[in-house]
């Protein structure tokens, strides 16, 4: 019988670990995660109303509430597809992990209730809009510490450090970007509107989440 390589053997000595408990498979982590950014899209969702007279200009008359639903659904869907990105060459979690994803849910799930705030006031509130950008701010923060909190990598994995090193960088230029808006909505609501949407465009287009450079 043919015998295990190196890396099958540190493969199976790091699940083995599992068994005590400071670790956790990354599967279980994974499907709880995508339960919640998938109830907080439900919820979403939920927040666009039907208007009482179902006419074109009742319609257009919600645009305010359709664009925030818009803008909030591409931002998580950047963030599920970067949650994966991030648990595609992990093993296994700790609890330094586990507190980080955590924490990372908890600032998302606030994602529903900012987005109807500014829907509601039709983006021209300064409150709304300036905690729209916090909570934006929260959510890239605490991206940038479940990738800081990131061990016991796949042995053989393939991802480049110079790349993880690149996307902690670029999650920081993120966060300046929704604090300027943020103290931008007090003055002019409208022009933080603009930075909210071309954010999650520009990283979209600019580093595509699934795509990993390799050494």
């Amino acid at each position: 019988m043919a015998s295990s390589t190196p890396v099958q053997k540190n493969r199976r000595i790091n699940l083995s670990r599992i068994e005590g408990e400071k670790y956790m498979k990354k599967n279980r982590l994974e499907a709880f995660s995508d339960g919640v950014l998938s109830i907080v899209i439900t919820i979403l969702v939920l927040g666009l109303k039907v208007p009482q007279k179902v006419t074109l200009d009742a319609l257009l008359h919600l645009w305010p509430v359709y664009l925030a639903y818009l803008i909030s659904f591409i931002t998580i869907f950047m963030l599920w597809l970067k949650h994966h990105n991030i648990f595609a060459s992990v093993e296994v979690v700790d609890y330094r992990m586990q507190w980080a994803n955590g924490f990372f849910l908890l600032m998302v799930s606030q994602i529903p209730f900012v987005t109807a705030l500014v829907g509601e006031t039709r983006w021209v509130s300064e409150l709304p809009v300036a905690l729209y950008g916090m909570v934006m701010t929260m959510v890239t923060i605490a991206l940038i510490w479940l990738r800081l909190s990131t061990s016991h990598p796949v042995k053989g994995s393939q991802t480049s450090l110079l790349y993880r090193i690149g996307e902690r960088k670029g999650g920081i230029v993120v966060c300046f970007a929704y604090l300027f808006a943020s103290a931008l909505a007090w003055a002019h609501p409208v022009i933080s509107l603009i930075v909210y949407i071309t954010i999650p465009i520009v990283r979209l287009l600019q580093n595509p989440p699934g795509h990993q450079q390799e050494k």
